[in-house]
C-alpha cells in the first residue's frame, strides 16, 4: 500500500528536518498542550455525555459526565466519515489551532489496516501531495 500522508496546503517539496502544518494525525501520536482540551470543552458543549459503570448493579449509581473528544462523525461540509483521528484534529482547526508534523518521528498503527510512516527515509527533501 505504500505510505500516506495527510498534508495541508499546496503541493510540493517540504523539508523533512522541519515541523510542517498537516491535516490530521493518529491520536496516539500526538502531543497537546491541557489547554487545547480546556477549550475543545468549551468550543463543543454538546460533546459532554453521562456514562454508567458497565455491568453496575446498582440502581441507584449515579452517572459520571465525561466528554467526547475522539468520537466520530460525517463532515456536513464534505461528507467525508472523520474516524475518531479527523474528528479530534478537524474539531481544533475549527478552533484555529494547527496540527503539525514531526517527520523525523517513526510512526505506525495496526487496526483493520496496517500503517506505517517514516518520513525522514525519503530523504531531505520530498514531494508530497496536498489532500
Amino acid at each position: 500500500m505504500g505510505n500516506q500522508y495527510a498534508f495541508v496546503g499546496k503541493e510540493g517539496k517540504i523539508n523533512t528536518t522541519d515541523i510542517f502544518e498537516i491535516k490530521h494525525a493518529g491520536n496516539a501520536f500526538l502531543m497537546t498542550k491541557r489547554k487545547i482540551y480546556e477549550d475543545y470543552m468549551k468550543t463543543f458543549p454538546e460533546l459532554w455525555y453521562e456514562d454508567y459503570k458497565k455491568n453496575s448493579e446498582d440502581p441507584n449509581e449515579i452517572p459520571t459526565r465525561k466528554f467526547a473528544f475522539f468520537d466520530t462523525a460525517i463532515c456536513k461540509e464534505t461528507k467525508h466519515y472523520l474516524s475518531e483521528d479527523h474528528f479530534f484534529s478537524q474539531n481544533v482547526r475549527k478552533m484555529g489551532y494547527k496540527v503539525w508534523a514531526c517527520p523525523w518521528i517513526k510512526l505506525g498503527h495496526v487496526g483493520s489496516n496496517v500503517y506505517e510512516g517514516n518520513m525522514k527515509r525519503l530523504g531531505e527533501v520530498a514531494n508530497v501531495r496536498s489532500t
